[in-house]
């Protein structure tokens, strides 16, 4: 009885998925880490950035649309700063096939909205002060497609369009991320 009902769940499954694969739509997760680059700088402070999230993927051969849902998390090397986002970046992409069906170079850009969740500095919070900045990602990667699985790395430009924090009007973040994927 197990047995049947494990095939069963399994043609679930497979047939749910279909219709969204011939859409050329994946699911997937994201990782990676980096570096950000406040301006104006604080003296002898590296901030690094640590990212995690789920993504959307409508695949469209040459063209794609991607848009994840990342935690990200900043901590300094000095201070114990650290504050913490949730990311929404909405990215256009354009693949340049390498190796066709099998390997591309991918250039993206869009935009990222991102909601702030906490922010601390010795010990203090001031996650009141956080604000929801627009930034501007853009970017080149490569893609591995295994047809069963898509394996990506990126490498990420970010540049902070709005205000961060309240009285913060003027300073604004760069950020250097590296970003592996896989999508389904």
């Amino acid at each position: 009885m197990n047995k049947k009902a494990a095939i069963l769940a399994g043609a679930m499954v497979v047939g749910a998925a279909s219709p969204a694969a011939a859409l050329g739509l994946k699911y997937g997760a994201r990782l990676g880490t980096g570096i950000t680059f406040p301006d104006p700088e604080p003296d002898g402070v590296d901030i690094s950035v640590f990212a995690g999230g789920l993504g959307v993927l409508l695949d469209l051969a040459i063209i794609g649309i991607e848009i994840d849902a990342m935690y990200l998390r900043h901590s300094a090397s000095k201070g114990d700063a650290t504050d913490s986002w949730i990311a929404l970046p909405a990215l256009g992409r354009f693949n340049f096939p390498v190796i066709p069906a099998f390997l591309s170079l991918d250039f993206f850009a869009g935009l990222e909205y991102r909601l702030g969740i906490g922010a601390e500095a010795g010990g203090k919070d001031f996650g009141d002060d956080q604000q929801s900045p627009l930034y501007l990602p853009v970017g080149i990667g490569g893609t591995l497609d295994l047809k069963i699985i898509q394996l990506n790395l990126d490498m990420r430009y970010e540049r902070q369009l709005t205000a961060h924090s309240k009285g913060a009007d003027d300073a604004r973040i760069h950020e250097l991320l590296f970003m592996a994927g896989a999508f389904f």
